[in-house]
């Protein structure tokens, strides 16, 4: 509720300030939960009418019943990062599990393409270079999480800035793009920056990255 309104008009509907749930139940749309398991457990609980018998409550206001088409996607992180909570078995229970991949090399290519900000020039070998090398720490033995195609956006925005045909300059951009983006498998002797190094010169002697 708005309090101003609230005091001016009372506890009706122009007070309350309808958020996410509450309009993609009236509207009969989707709710996109980004990170679930970073939602504080009392706010997790207070899905589970809804995502059970599609209705949210609305002290002093009305109960909303949730219009055909209401749906719910969420997304999580692995339990192993900081600042996660567990879900509830009951809130589980009320989710179907999806396993989604990458998305292919050609579908990355045109991704990095339009958020990317690039020049013109040599925009296709840094695109593709650039996707190359997060591909690679994907299936690196020495590396537990690769990185995400946001990786490859900032190192062909990195790259850009610097002379792209220096192997040199794409390490010290890769290092700098990835470093925050990958894990290491546990007990490993190499630093990151060894890891991504290796990774950044085996892409390039075998790209005509010149």
């Amino acid at each position: 509720f708005d309090p101003p309104l609230v005091i001016a008009k009372g506890y009706v509907e122009d007070s309350y300030r309808f958020g996410p749930l509450a309009l993609a139940m009236t509207n009969g749309g989707c709710l996109f939960i980004n990170e679930i398991n970073r939602m504080p457990e009392n706010t997790q609980n207070s899905l589970l009418t809804a995502l059970d018998e599609g209705i949210l409550e609305i002290p002093k206001l009305k109960t909303i019943k949730a219009h055909e088409g209401f749906f719910v996607i969420a997304t999580q992180n692995p339990t192993a990062h900081v600042g996660v909570t567990v879900l509830g078995e009951a809130l589980k229970d009320r989710f179907i599990w999806i396993n989604l991949t990458y998305q292919s090399p050609e579908e990355e290519i045109l991704i990095i393409k339009q958020e990317a900000q690039l020049s013109d020039g040599n925009t296709g070998k840094i695109v593709t270079i650039s996707q190359k090398i997060i591909e690679i720490t994907r299936i690196n033995t020495s590396i537990r999480r690769g990185s995400s195609i946001r990786g490859a956006i900032d190192l062909a925005t990195l790259i850009n800035q610097y002379d792209s045909r220096s192997s040199k300059n794409w390490v010290e951009a890769a290092v700098m793009a990835l470093y925050n983006k990958i894990e290491l498998e546990d007990g490993h002797s190499q630093s990151k920056k060894d890891i991504i190094t290796s990774i950044v010169l085996a892409v390039l002697n075998k790209s005509d990255f010149q």
